[in-house]
């Protein structure tokens, strides 16, 4: 690998991180019955953060969604144009335990306000290091707890409330496997 490959690897990650980790926030999601439902994950603080709540669906144990946040210019990778106000796209698996959350990214896209992909990789491929799991996220206010609750709800059949008050709150936790 080139040593300007492995800079642009070493900052797609460094974005993802902050994703997973809830520091940074699809034109392609599995849409619901009324289509995306995108929801902040800290409303108040216009932190540009989303999931699509109706993009959620159990998977492999857990549930995946797709989350949203802007493109920062360490997360374009080299010799790609991106227009302003692009997005990056994060469908995530996330396993919720009951006191925290293991996620692994599968897939990310580079989505132009147009809708048109600009870039895209999926976990696995080649050169695509970015995309690594992450375990024992705390639950809090960030994207994966919020995949969780919302999973949660779901499976009680109940609207999303966020934030949830407080950490320990059992509504992080869903109590099915599938809807």
């Amino acid at each position: 690998m080139s040593l300007t490959s492995r800079n642009a690897s070493l900052r797609t990650m460094a974005s993802v991180l902050a994703l997973l980790l809830g520091a940074t926030g699809c034109a392609d999601a599995t849409d619901g019955p009324t289509g995306p439902d995108w929801r902040r994950v800290m409303p108040d603080m216009g932190d540009g953060q989303e999931i699509d709540i109706n993009s959620l669906v159990a998977h492999e144990g857990g549930w995946t969604s797709w989350a949203r946040s802007p493109v920062w210019e360490r997360d374009i990778p080299k010799g790609i144009d991106v227009p302003p106000q692009s997005k990056l796209h994060i469908l995530m698996h996330a396993d919720c335990g009951s006191d925290s959350a293991d996620v692994r990214p599968l897939e990310l896209k580079i989505v132009a306000p147009s809708g048109e992909v600009i870039h895209a990789a999926k976990a696995g491929q080649p050169g695509v290091e970015a995309l690594t799991s992450i375990n024992g996220i705390s639950y809090g206010q960030a994207t994966v707890p919020m995949i969780c609750a919302a999973a949660a709800a779901r499976c009680e059949g109940d609207a999303l409330e966020w934030p949830l008050p407080t950490r320990d709150d059992p509504r992080f936790v869903p109590t099915c496997k599938a809807f």
